[in-house]
Formats: C-alpha cells, structure tokens, sequence
C-alpha cells in the first residue's frame, strides 16, 4: 500500500501559502520595464518565476511518498539434534535411530535455504546438555558421521536453554528431532518448558524417531529391582525379590530362571517361575521364597528367557550376592506403640549383616480384648536368639508365653527390655515371669493403669543428657579416645522411664545414666541368657540428627553383647562394601575389620586387592583407622575406576606370623545403562510437547512426512508478519535535495541570463 502526503516545514501550510503568494504577486505585480521587452519576452520571464516559486513551494511542502509492506519479522528457527546413546538402539526395521535421524536431517537441510533473508537458523544437539552445531564448517555433517555419545537425555533442559541462547532475538519454531526418551533426573519436565513456548507464540514441531509400544518392534523384557546382595544364616529363609517388566508381549508366558554359583564357579538351577505378561507395560512384581544353603559365599541370576522380537536382552537377567553365615543372630521384636523408636531401631538392625530381625506390632483391640495374641513357636528353643520388648504390655503376652520366654532366657537366649508408658513396672512386669529376668529392681505396686495419664512417678522428663557410668564394649562409641565426648554430642533423650535401679547382685552393672545419676541402662545374667534394660525410646534423634553411624553401632553392640559376641573375632576379618552391584562412575567404599588385642592395633597390616574374571590382582589403597570399640581394628577405602564385568575384593592380613583367612566379597560392575535401557521410543511424549503449541502451529510429524515442515514454517512465518513502513520525502536523500536546489538555481539564473541578454541589467 503506497500513499502521497506533505511534511511542511514549520508544520504550517499557511505560512506557505503567504509566501507562495508574495512571490506569486511579486512576479506579476513587479513587471521588467524596458524597451527592448516584448510580449513574447515578458512571458517568457513570468513563466520562468513562476516555475521557480512552484519548486519553491514544494520544496517547502516537502511532498512524500509513503509505501506500506508486510513483512516477516525478523526470527531464527531452532533445530535439536538427539546426540544420546539411545540413538544406537533400532528405530524399527534395519535401521538404527541414529541413522534416521540423519536421513532426516539430509532432507531438511536444502528446506533451510528458503530465501527469506529474516530467517536465521541455528543446528544444536542434545543429550544432558546443548551445544551448537555450525552448518557452514561442517558440524552437522561431522557430528552425524560420529557415534552418539550422551549417557542422558534431558528434554526439558535441550527446550529451555534454546529459549535461553535465542534471548533478544525471536524464535520462529523449534524443530525436536529424537526418541522422546527421557532418562535424566529432573525437577521441572519437558512439559513445563513446552508451556513457556506457547506462552511466547513459539511453535515446536517434534519429529520422533524410533518404534512405539503399539509395535512389533517394541517387545522387551526385563529384570530389575533385585537387592544387590542378601546376608542370611544357615537353614533361614530367605526371599529373592525383582521386578519383571514386558512390554508388547500380551497374554505371552515368559519363563524365568534362578541360578545360584558357588566359590568354584559351579552353578545349578535352584527356582523356575512362569509369568504371564498382562498387555501392553506391564510391571509384575516377583518373589521367589527359598532355603538358604551351606555356609559361604554365593552367586545369584534371575534370568528371564529371550523373547521372539525382542531388540534388547542385555537386561533380561540381574545378579545379585548371597553371603550365608554359620552363625547368626535372629531378632523377634515385639512393639506396642507404633512409634518413631521402633521405625530407627529396625533400620539399624536391619544395617547388619549379623543379624536378622523379625518385626510384630501388638496392637490393643478395644479393651484388650484380643490379649493376649498367640505368637505361635516364637518362644520354641533355637527359633530367636533375642527378644526385644518395646512399648508392650505384659497382658499383650500372657502369663504362659512371658512363661516362655523366661525359659528362653535361661536356656541362653538374650532380652532387651526398652523405655515406654507400658514398658517395667508401668506394664505390670513387676509381677510378671519376667520380674526376677530383668537386671534392674521390680514392684507390682508400681503398675501404669491402661488408658490414664502417665504416672510422673514412673517417668523422667528430659532432657536427658547421657553420661557413662564405666567402660564397657556396649557404651564404646568412639574409635579411640574419650567416650563421653561422643556421647555428648549425641541429642538428650526426651525421657525415660524411672527404674528403682539395678539388682544388687552380681554380673548386674549400671552403664549409662542421667546427670542425677538415673539409671538409663543396666545389664545383667540370668541363667545361661544376657538381659539389657534401657529406660529411655527416644535414641531415634541420633539417627536424625545425622549421627546415624553412632546409632547403629551402640544398638548393634549391644546385641551383640547379648549373643555372648561383644568382641570382633581375633581369628577372622570382617569386610563389608557399600554396594555389590554398580556402575562403573558410582564411588563404592570398603570397610575391613579386625578383632583382637587393642595394643597391638598399631603393629597390624592388611592388604586389600580387587580381583578380576582372569584373576589379575590390583593392590587397592586402604587407610587405617583408630581401635574401635571391643578392641577391634578396622581399614577403609575405595574401589578403582573398573570396566563392566565380575570381580573379587580381597582382605588379607600380612602381619607377620598371622595365620587369618583371607576373605573375599565377589561384586559386579555392572552396565547400568538407562539410556540402553529402553527399546521402544517414547512417540506419545514427543506427540504432546508438540500439542501443547498446537495454537500457533506446533504438530508432530513422522519422519516419512518430513517435507510438510517446509509448508508449517511457511504458515508460520505468514503468522508472523508485521508492517515495515517505506517513506521517500523531498530533500531528505542527497539526490533530490540537490535536484531541488539546482532546478530553483537554475531558473532564477536563467531570468538573469535572458534579462541581461535583452539589456535590462
């Protein structure tokens, strides 16, 4: 659209047309006179003053022409390339991922050389991070001739830092080329991000590459979810639990398979299973219930049968570790109260491979109504080794079963009695099988009525700082040095309950206490079995404040202590790893310990090595640490930088003269891929990213219908346009400037010329 206007100058067409008019006046009234003047002459003279006062008046009416165009603004097209490993997986067919995407890439770059000098478009590629790929020097062709090497995919990171980088330039789409597989770790999802570009009017069009779950081609079965290791005794149960998941492979039964290796190297099938496959990603849970075997170290494989079809097997099968011990300790714990107690106390029972804890909540019905329950052959000789009592009262038991396990102990198993409104005389101990059990002093006049209000006679209100009465290896926190400083920095109990304090006689001992010298725990002999009184359920701080170390070595030494197992085995190294199945970027550490003599702690050596599947040894660093409690001496360290496969982790003591054992924890370094993981290409992900910028144009377009783009940026584009306003106004450019001046100069010069040409100058 053009159009004429004028720009006077001044802003005033009426002083133009004054000065029009003087000078139109001027040339008519102001008449040459001379003899030599015709009327020819005369004519010619006015004409020439008449054109010079019309330039004159359109120089200072300043004519312009004003021309209108629609235009797109100026904008850069995004293209993100999936530089990720899942790119290596097949997209259906004989193709791989990484090869469509460059098929798709070659017949989207000529699409870019579209003639539009406003568009700019900027390559990157993506994985856990964005980087851009320059078309000009080649990048994009180098970096598709190489292999994906990104080990996460995170979509929402690759869609924000686009909008990041385009800051101060507008984007006029992104195109998302890739599986759609998010595998990293995120806070905010792609979805979000996806939002924030249909709020800036930026449309994405998502190509995704790879087969769907609703394909053949997406078939896959795998095993995940097994411990990494199990820790059992001789003759226990024990349970081996994972997760099969199977996709595409409807109502198809999927054989599995257990086997167990030996220390040789022998392996046999120990369990078999059929699971059925449900329909489309099913995830069932597995559990197979089996009997440990003979003492020693084990090798565990859940395998599950390759399917028909299936593109990835590398994670049909997991394996885990099976350490079977000789002797052990198996813990019932009866609990009254559901209470944080109970929750930390069996998360630090259940950190040692020494024991193995059973967990009963005994919950009062109504008005005990259910009292007392019927623990079945709980107290029958040799099923626990200890008996710990929480929160409970003695009526939850019975005056038979509180029989039994009075028994029990006598015969040589262990109890631990913990504080609580129900717990000694406030739970009718007192008067109980248990009263002449128990280390510490009883009265049945001292009974807690059920359903009142606690007795502050039988309770102690914190805080309760905790001192050390005498040293022993139960209260032994610290690995060398003041035990009570470690104690001191442990939170104050909220409270305890008040003991009428330990029984005068022997093998009673009192080993913690309050400042006001309470009794907080005693210990004591009774028959052939260890009892351990502690007033106080509030230890669970310790474990919160981050003491959790502290927490689980005091409650594991006193365990141990009532096994008669209070001192490390002079004769035997103890080691332990963080984890026994890994990656190969995950730092693992190692703990080796060694009981005996404390004084000659410094004197000890131990030598660790990593063993390999051909039996190459590598020395591994290993720093020493203080004696521990019970005289125990113990070594740390960390694994090297190991290649996927199966290994041995090697302690032995090279102490001169020392006969001890080797010991050896087979792990494996495991390829734990989550990129390699996922044989089917999440289309429906990539589908809604681009459905939510579906308004202004978003679509997501399969790689066979490629050249449509061309048409969507071009609609884009059109959506895009804004006015760009041309003006051309007289004397503003150099040419007709000085065109103006000289037409204006040269008639008034040419009235000069002819007048004194004519002899009228």
């Amino acid at each position: 659209m053009s159009s004429w206007t004028t720009q006077p100058i001044f802003d005033s067409l009426g002083l133009i047309g004054l000065v029009a008019i003087l000078f139109v006046l001027t040339t008519l009234l102001v008449v040459p006179q001379s003899t030599q003047l015709t009327q020819r002459r005369r004519r010619t003279l006015i004409g020439l003053r008449l054109v010079a006062a019309t330039v004159l008046v359109l120089a200072l009416l300043r004519p312009t022409h004003v021309v209108t165009l629609q235009q797109p603004a100026a904008a850069t097209l995004a293209i993100l390339l999936d530089g990720s490993r899942s790119m290596t997986l097949p997209a259906g067919g004989t193709r791989s991922r990484w090869q469509s995407q460059s098929e798709v890439w070659q017949r989207i770059a000529p699409m870019l050389d579209s003639g539009d000098p406003t568009l700019k478009t900027a390559v990157y590629e993506y994985s856990g991070d964005l980087s851009p790929l320059d078309p000009a020097t080649g990048a994009v062709d180098a970096f598709l001739k190489s292999q994906p090497e990104g080990k996460q995919t995170d979509l929402a990171a690759a869609l924000r830092d686009t909008i990041t980088r385009a800051a101060g330039s507008p984007l006029a789409g992104i195109v998302l080329i890739g599986d759609g597989t998010q595998t990293a770790d995120i806070d905010i999802g792609p979805q979000a991000v996806a939002q924030t570009l249909a709020s800036l009017e930026v449309p994405l069009w998502t190509v995704p590459i790879g087969p769907s779950q609703d394909t053949s081609a997406a078939r896959d079965v795998a095993i995940d979810g097994m411990p990494d290791q199990f820790s059992v005794f001789a003759k226990n149960l024990f349970q081996v639990t994972a997760t099969l998941s199977a996709q595409g492979l409807d109502n198809r039964s999927i054989p599995l398979r257990l086997m167990l290796t030996n220390a040789q190297g022998e392996t046999e099938e120990i369990a078999q299973r059929e699971i059925v496959a449900r329909g489309g990603d099913d995830d069932q849970r597995i559990a197979i219930e089996l009997p440990a075997p003979a003492p020693g170290n084990y090798r565990l494989d859940l395998i599950a049968e390759p399917q028909d079809g299936e593109i990835l097997t590398d994670n049909n099968r997991q394996t885990a570790f099976l350490d079977v011990r000789d002797v052990g300790g198996r813990v019932l714990y009866l609990e009254g109260q559901p209470r944080p107690e109970q929750l930390f106390l069996r998360r630090s029972i259940a950190a040692s491979a020494d024991f193995e804890l059973s967990f009963q909540w005994i919950e009062r019905i109504g008005q005990g109504k259910n009292w007392p329950v019927d623990l079945g052959t709980a107290f029958e000789p040799d099923r626990y080794d200890i008996y710990i009592l929480g929160d409970l009262d003695s009526q939850a038991l019975g005056e038979k079963q509180l029989q039994a396990l009075r028994q029990r102990i006598d015969e040589g198993a262990g109890l631990l009695t913990l504080g609580g409104f129900h717990s000694f005389d406030a739970g009718g101990y007192g008067s109980s099988p248990l009263a002449d059990v128990l280390p510490v002093k009883t009265s049945p006049d001292r009974r807690q009525s059920y359903g009142q209000p606690p007795d502050p006679q039988l309770q102690i209100e914190g805080p309760l700082p905790v001192r050390i009465t005498r040293p022993h290896p139960i209260n032994q926190l610290a690995a060398g040095g003041p035990q009570q400083a470690a104690w001191d920095q442990l939170r104050p109990l909220k409270g305890a309950n008040r003991l009428l304090g330990p029984k005068p006689i022997p093998g009673v001992e009192v080993l913690l206490e309050t400042p006001s010298e309470e009794p907080l725990l005693v210990i004591g002999d009774f028959g052939n079995g260890r009892c351990a009184a502690f007033a106080g359920d509030s230890t669970w701080q310790w474990w919160r404040q981050g003491e959790r170390e502290l927490h689980q070595r005091f409650w594991r030494q006193v365990l141990l202590w009532l096994m008669r197992r209070e001192l490390a085995s002079p004769d035997q190294i103890d080691l332990q790893m963080d984890r026994r199945r890994f990656a190969a970027d995950i730092e693992v550490q190692f703990q080796a310990s060694l009981g005996g003599d404390a004084d000659d702690a410094a004197e000890r050596k131990l030598t660790v090595q990593v063993i390999d599947s051909a039996d190459k040894a590598i020395d591994v660093p290993v720093a020493k640490s203080d004696a521990q409690a019970g005289g125990a001496t113990a070594w740390t360290g960390k694994l090297p930088e190991l290649a996927d496969g199966m290994y041995r982790l090697r302690a032995k003591d090279t102490t001169t003269g020392s006969k001890i054992e080797p010991q050896e924890l087979a792990f494996q370094v495991a390829s734990i891929d989550r990129e390699l993981s996922r044989p089917v290409a999440d289309i429906a992900q990539m589908q809604q990213l681009a459905q939510v910028t579906s308004e202004i144009g978003g679509r997501s377009i399969p790689p066979e219908q490629i050249e449509s783009l061309r048409e969507l940026i071009a609609q884009n584009r059109q959506r895009s346009v804004s006015p760009v306003v041309q003006q051309w106004r007289l004397g503003d450019e150099p040419v007709s400037g000085w065109l103006t001046m000289l037409i204006f100069g040269g008639l008034l010069t040419s009235d000069w010329v002819l007048r004194k040409r004519w002899g009228m100058v």
